[in-house]
């Protein structure tokens, strides 16, 4: 064997028949003495062809260096059927195929070019609970296996003389040429196995630059090295994109390291990207418009920390305000005079507020407005609508029921059924549907809880007469209307959308913008409701860092900024211009795409309707559209939420030009779909 073999690099090999990969791999780590040697991508035992050795360091590589796509010659037996969909099965039968013509079979052979699911064969190396298929295959266990998606980009055919058929095929990862022929069979209707198999390419790499198992039998480790060394040189630049397309950054490596000490490596699930497929960015700065990840790439800012931004990253009053409140101290735990003054500024803003309640999340809003309600009319029952978002309180985690008039369900384990028995889940914007659950329950309902204006499944607006008509029914029953405006709250004019809209709620959920970046939240209503709060009432609740004069000091400042600025027209001038944009290209194309827009928020729907209503509407989204628009407006520096379900916000602190880049990116992506 001599001296260890200490090298990195690859190798190709033209596998022969009967050598599986594993023989392949455990000969090239006994001739030249290497430690670490594996391969990428199994070829059974009866295939032949390309198969790369990997070596060294570069075993880390095997899945990068597999390829998204292989490409095989491939030959077909119709009529037999085996129990592994190929010949080194046991023949589970022998049919009749003299009704099938040539003609007939090149058809089928070719309409599988394209994306499908293909259900993989028990002999495949997939895992089930924990046991490879192959291995259960051995103890004669068959199981139920899952379709997976697979594109097979190209077949051409080579020749058909029946029962066989040769011919070239190209795949993505994942695709079984033994699941190919097994389908080809069924189709057929009699049946088809894999007769021959081998594989021409593998990603980057070809069989025209391997070389044979009696090659290798030649070579010393001279020789060994300076093959390997010389096909390194050959896909340098193979290997320098390679490189750079996986090169793990600073986001990367934070999210790695977040993972072993915080569930999912986030603190809230949304950052964790996985309805786009990547990972985490992790951000280190903000000014302005923009923000900086921890590698230093720069982004146009269209998330604004969810909403709270409106003037933009570091918005320098507010960070002032910040900065003088922090050197007089973080927190006393005592009443402070700006709780006085924000309440106040409050009051001002929104003429039907007689009181304000201090706390610290939007969460904490909803389920004291909540526990408020149900301790004023001394009712329990609540309505809410299927798509609102009210925060993480376990009788608010619930889904719409099996019908109108049943009990919503649990969207999260942990949360009991009787924890959610007393909601009622309604379609948003469905004012009969509401009177119909008010015409059922109307004397036990204590509230209804609403975001006035829907966004967190996207921009839904309330259509024409829906807000007005639970003002009604509310008013009627003796219940407790409350908007949530957690994020509509100052963000299309300096007070609430209840005043806007001319609609005036009993009770108003406050948070993000008016913490200015902060943590905050707020409950807002009429001295009526507000004195049964404790400690003039029997209503409790409590904070430790409720009225946090440093929050506070960002929201006071924010409420006098966007006073004085008024941001709002320029917002919504800039909003309409994207939203112009988007739909003159979903038209101009055909596009199954649109643009919602209200103030300075907007959502890019990926659907073929033209309008959003509801949560069904929402549902029918291309999401997997969406990951793809996500990732591509990340690409080229441009940061949005990481959902379809959520909304972009357009800040004070955009200029044109980031309008314009916005939309330059954009259209790139949906001149495409």
């Amino acid at each position: 064997f001599g001296p260890r073999f200490e090298g990195d690099g690859f190798l190709l090999v033209n596998k022969p028949q009967e050598w599986t990969s594993f023989d392949v791999v455990n000969y090239v780590r006994e001739k030249f003495n290497i430690k670490k040697v594996g391969h990428c991508g199994t070829l059974d035992p009866a295939a032949t062809g390309l198969l790369v050795i990997v070596f060294g360091k570069f075993t880390k590589l095997s899945q990068m260096l597999s390829g998204d796509d292989k490409s095989y010659d491939a030959k077909t037996l119709i009529g037999t059927v085996t129990d592994s969909y190929d010949l080194d099965g046991k023949i589970l039968a022998e049919n009749d195929y003299s009704s099938i013509t040539g003609e007939r079979l090149r058809e089928v052979i070719l309409s599988y070019q394209g994306e499908q699911d293909q259900v993989p064969p028990m002999v495949s190396a997939l895992k089930k609970d924990g046991k490879k298929l192959c291995e259960l295959a051995r103890e004669g266990i068959e199981i139920e296996r899952e379709a997976r998606r697979i594109n097979i980009s190209s077949i051409e055919i080579n020749s058909i003389e029946l029962p066989y058929a040769e011919y070239s095929v190209t795949g993505s990862k994942g695709t079984y040429i033994r699941s190919l022929c097994h389908d080809m069979g069924k189709d057929l209707g009699c049946g088809a196995t894999l007769a021959g198999l081998h594989r021409t390419r593998s990603g980057a790499f070809d069989i025209a630059d391997a070389v044979d198992i009696e090659t290798i039998k030649t070579w010393k480790r001279d020789a060994f090295k300076e093959h390997t060394d010389k096909l390194l040189n050959d896909k340098a630049d193979f290997f320098a994109k390679l490189a750079q397309e996986n090169e793990m950054t600073k986001s990367k490596e934070l999210f790695e390291q977040a993972k072993l000490s915080i569930p999912g490596g986030v603190n809230s699930p949304v950052r964790a990207f996985n309805s786009v497929g990547s990972d985490p960015l992790y951000m280190v700065k903000g000014e302005g418009a923009y923000m900086w990840d921890a590698d230093d790439k720069k982004y146009i800012d269209f998330c604004s920390s969810w909403g709270p931004l409106i003037l933009g990253h570091a918005h320098a009053p507010t960070v002032k305000a910040v900065q003088d409140a922090a050197a007089d101290g973080l927190s006393f735990g005592t009443c402070t005079p700006r709780e006085v003054e924000m309440a106040e500024l409050i009051k001002e803003a929104i003429p039907y507020v007689d009181m304000v309640r201090c706390v610290s999340s939007g969460t904490e809003a909803t389920m004291t407005a909540l526990r408020l309600a149900r301790g004023c009319t001394g009712r329990n029952k609540v309505v809410k609508f299927d798509g609102c978002y009210h925060g993480h309180a376990d009788y608010l985690l619930v889904a719409a029921g099996s019908g109108l008039l049943t009990s919503g369900t649990s969207s999260s384990a942990g949360v009991s059924e009787k924890a959610i028995s007393e909601m009622i889940v309604v379609p948003y914007n469905d004012i009969e549907a509401t009177k119909e659950v008010f015409a059922q329950y109307g004397e036990e309902i204590a509230a209804v809880i609403v975001e006035p204006i829907a966004g967190n499944m996207g921009l839904v607006e309330p259509v024409e007469g829906f807000l007005e008509g639970l003002r009604e029914v509310t008013a009627e029953n003796g219940s407790i209307l409350i908007f949530d405006e957690v994020i509509t709250g100052f963000r299309l004019g300096a007070t609430t959308y209840g005043k806007i809209c001319g609609v005036t709620p009993d009770l108003t959920c406050l948070g993000k913008i008016i913490g200015g970046g902060m943590p905050i939240g707020a409950i807002a209503g009429t001295k009526e409701l507000m004195r049964q709060l404790a400690p003039l009432g029997p209503v409790y609740q409590a904070g430790t860092l409720s009225g946090n004069p440093v929050a506070l000091a960002a929201g006071i400042q924010m409420q006098k900024s966007l006073k004085s600025e008024n941001p709002y027209p320029r917002m919504a001038e800039f909003a309409q211009k994207i939203e112009q944009a988007v739909n003159a290209k979903a038209k101009e194309t055909n596009g199954k795409f649109f643009c919602a827009k209200k103030g300075g928020l907007f959502t890019i729907f990926f659907t073929e309707k033209k309008s959003i209503t509801n949560l069904e509407d929402v549902k029918q989204c291309d999401t997997e559209m969406f990951s793809k628009y996500f990732n591509h407006m990340i690409e080229n520096g441009i940061y949005i939420s990481p959902s379809q379900f959520e909304l972009g916000f357009v800040s004070g602190a955009h200029s044109e030009e980031d309008i314009n880049q916005f939309i330059k990116v954009a259209l790139e992506f949906l001149n495409e779909v």
